[in-house]
C-alpha cells in the first residue's frame, strides 16, 4: 500500500498541533522577556523542531529512508527522556510540603510540561521501530 493511500494517524496529529502551539505559545514570551539564549536552550529549541517535523512524518506515514536516521530519532527520544528525567529531578524537591506559593505553581507547572512531553518520546520511538516494518513492506514486489 502506498504511504499516499494509507490514512493519517488522527490521535498523533492532534497531539502535533496541540505541541505545536504550546511550543509557540510558551516560545515568544521566552523570546520577549528572557531575549538571550544558552546553549542549553539552543539545543532543547531544536531538538523540539526536530521532533515536531519527525512526528508530522509519523501522522503522514512516511516512511524513515536510512538506518542512521532511526538512530538517530531513538537518540532523540532518549534525550527526550533525559530532559525529563533532569526536570523532574530538579522541581519534584520543590513540590513537598505543599504551600501554594509562587515556586511550587511553576515547579508544578514544569511538571505538567514533562507530562506533555513525554508521548513526545514515545511518538518518535514508534515512528523509528514501526517505519522499518513499512520500509520494508515498500520494497516488496
Amino acid at each position: 500500500m502506498n504511504t499516499a493511500d494509507r490514512p493519517i494517524r488522527k490521535a498523533w496529529a492532534i497531539y502535533l498541533v496541540a505541541y505545536a502551539i504550546f511550543f509557540v505559545v510558551l516560545f515568544y514570551p521566552y523570546l520577549q522577556f528572557v531575549g538571550s539564549f544558552g546553549l542549553i536552550q539552543i539545543v532543547s529549541t531544536l531538538l523540539d523542531l526536530v521532533a515536531m517535523v519527525c512526528l508530522f512524518r509519523h501522522v503522514r506515514r512516511k516512511p524513515i529512508p536510512t538506518l542512521g536516521f532511526r538512530v538517530a530519532l531513538i537518540a532523540i527520544a532518549l534525550l527526550f527522556a533525559a530532559r525529563a528525567a533532569v526536570v523532574v529531578f530538579l522541581l519534584l524537591s520543590n513540590l513537598l510540603p505543599w504551600q501554594g506559593g509562587a515556586e511550587q505553581w511553576v515547579a508544578l507547572s514544569g511538571l505538567a510540561g514533562v507530562l506533555f512531553q513525554t508521548p513526545m518520546a514515545a511518538a518518535l520511538v514508534l515512528y523509528a521501530m514501526g517505519s522499518q516494518a513499512r520500509a520494508s513492506e515498500a520494497r516488496r514486489p
